[in-house]
């Protein structure tokens, strides 16, 4: 049976750091349900929040977020 894969770009990244949304929303030093609404709506989150989570993840949120937009263009 395989597995399903994350559905978007901030759980990908969140999964692949090992990190629960409960955590996550934490270090974000926001409320869960308001993580969550950004995981689901990715576009919505604000650009300086969006620069934390890439921090928090280990990433550059130039590369998080802009390879995203350009492999769902292909």
């Amino acid at each position: 049976m395989e597995r399903k894969k994350p559905g978007n770009i901030l759980e990908k990244a969140r999964k692949e750091a090992g990190i629960t949304q409960a955590e996550m929303a934490a270090r974000l030093r926001i409320c869960r349900q308001t993580y969550c609404r950004y995981e689901h709506c990715p576009e919505t989150m604000p650009l300086g929040m969006a620069v934390r989570f890439a921090e928090v993840v280990g990433r550059s949120a130039v590369a998080l977020f802009l390879l995203e937009i350009s492999t769902k263009s292909r």
